[in-house]
């Protein structure tokens, strides 16, 4: 092979190793592009309020990406560096766009900007009491007790009622109804921002029975006498339970069964009422002494004699007496067993003939009361 040959081989073999590095260095190249992808990790979507910032925190797969933002809406947000910042209310998209190494990628992030000053219009307190009532409700709203409140919102207002057991709920009617006794929550939100919000507290109670004593709170009763306590359940429009129970303080001095307080002794006492179990109302009680009667004689002349203080003056033997014994009331006393000493003594009826007179001492007794009086008696001649 002549020397010619040899450097055309040579420059041959070489040219063809370079087009080969060359077809190498483009294919890694073209490789490269078709594999390499950049991937943006930050939030879909944020909620800001009217005038609120909020900075994007935004990597990428690639370092040293160029990121840029833009927004759709210029008029709801606005975008500096990487910090979003709410002008108006209303959705805005944010896209993001990044490229590293003439790789690029890109993402859209939602921005809603809520109202802020929005009115819900409920007309109802923050607290409220109702009461539990199923008859004479006119008669209960007399006296401020109601079952039942009602209220009314804005249009674009929803609620979540914390308690249904307690009370029944109608936003269409816009009426909320006692059901039984407990604690119930509305809160009701705005539709267009759920952040504005209003929380309204209703306490449900049973209406208290309320024990009327009619009769007298003070009683006075003599020994063995017995007296009736009265009384009333108020109000009218309470049908719940209703207990009342009387217990004695002293049962020694007095007793008490079905509402009737008998008297067993001198002395002073309290009958405690209960309603239900609980301590409302007390009655006094006086027990008098046992009336001691103080007893005279009253001794007026029939016949045959007249009477001037203590001395009897007899006309004669004999004479009529009528003797009667009475307490200091005037009450006479019934069946006196009368003695007599110093004449003879013949019971008439009620009255007493003394027989057999001579001029003494006259010593009338009354055996079941030990009373005795003396008189003189004078015959006349």
């Amino acid at each position: 092979m002549n020397a010619t040959k040899k450097k055309v081989l040579i420059y041959s073999l070489i040219g063809g190793f370079i087009a080969i590095c060359i077809a190498c260095f483009c294919c890694i190249k073209f490789i490269k592009f078709e594999t390499e992808t950049l991937t943006i990790n930050c939030k879909d979507a944020v909620i800001l309020s009217i005038g609120e910032s909020y900075p994007l925190d935004i990597e990428c797969s690639m370092k040293n990406a160029e990121i840029k933002l833009t927004t759709d809406d210029i008029d709801i947000i606005e975008i500096d560096d990487k910090n979003i910042t709410a002008i108006s209310s209303g959705t805005a998209i944010v896209k993001v766009n990044a490229e590293s190494e003439g790789v690029v990628g890109s993402k859209n992030i939602k921005v809603v900007v809520e109202k802020d000053d929005i009115d819900l219009g409920v007309t109802l307190s923050k607290e409220t009491t109702l009461y539990v009532i199923d008859k004479m409700t006119t008669e209960a709203e007399r006296n401020g007790m109601y079952n039942f409140v009602r209220f009314s919102t804005n249009t674009d207002v929803s609620y979540v009622l914390s308690n249904p057991n307690v009370i029944s709920f109608s936003k269409s009617a816009g009426k909320i109804t006692a059901v039984n006794e407990g604690r119930a929550t509305i809160t009701f939100f705005s539709t267009v921002n759920p952040a504005i919000k209003s929380v309204h507290t209703i306490i449900v109670e049973k209406i208290k029975p309320i024990f009327n004593l009619t009769s007298q709170q003070e009683i006075v009763l003599d020994v063995d006498e017995s007296s009736d306590f009265t009384y009333s359940i108020s109000p009218v429009y309470y049908t719940g339970k209703a207990e009342v129970t009387a217990i004695v303080k002293d049962n020694e001095i007095a007793k008490v069964e079905n509402n009737r307080i008998t008297a067993l002794k001198a002395g002073e006492t309290v009958v405690d009422i209960y309603l239900n179990g609980e301590h409302i109302e007390e009655i006094g009680i006086k027990v008098n002494e046992p009336y001691l009667p103080v007893y005279s004689f009253e001794i007026s002349a029939e016949s045959d004699c007249s009477i001037s203080g203590n001395t009897i003056y007899v006309n004669g033997d004999s004479c009529l007496l009528n003797i009667k014994v009475v307490d200091e009331r005037g009450i006479y006393y019934n069946d006196p067993i009368i003695t007599v000493e110093g004449a003879e003594c013949v019971k008439v009826g009620s009255k007493i003939l003394l027989r057999g007179i001579e001029s003494s001492n006259l010593l009338i007794k009354v055996e079941n009361l030990g009373l005795t009086k003396t008189y003189v008696l004078s015959k006349q001649t």
